[in-house]
């Protein structure tokens, strides 16, 4: 019988944790501060933003001609104002500030294909950009 203790030696491999959570406390420390540095998403100035003739700054805001069914036919719709054919609409359109910006024509699936293409055409001669 055997009245000594158990062995005290262990036959497995040890690691040694002190390096290791020393790295980790080194990368903690530079995730926090390096996150207080950066500018909050929210208060970085937008891109898509250009000179108005008034000389602030402006939002990038397209005019939408919208084509809308109005008295058993369909009208053009630019903001508040409405055009029953192409020479009115290029009329709207002319009056409108910003061309730069682009002209964007929705269309209803009832609408006349005629419609939307004499919309386009109409940005058009008003002077608006086309293409990409």
């Amino acid at each position: 019988m055997r009245l000594t203790g158990r062995k005290t030696r262990s036959r497995g491999l040890e690691l040694n944790l002190t390096s290791m959570i020393d790295v980790i406390f080194l990368l903690l420390i530079f995730f926090i501060v390096s996150a207080g540095m950066t500018k909050p998403e929210k208060d970085l100035e937008s891109a898509l933003q250009t000179q108005s003739a008034a000389g602030k700054r402006a939002n990038l805001e397209p005019i939408i001609v919208d084509i809308v069914p109005e008295g058993g036919g369909f009208q053009y719709k630019v903001g508040g104002r409405t055009a029953a054919d192409r020479a009115a609409l290029t009329d709207v359109l002319r009056q409108l500030p910003g061309k730069a910006n682009g002209a964007f024509v929705r269309v209803r699936d009832e609408a006349p294909f005629v419609m939307a293409a004499a919309a386009v055409q109409a940005a058009h001669d008003a002077g608006f950009p086309t293409g990409m």
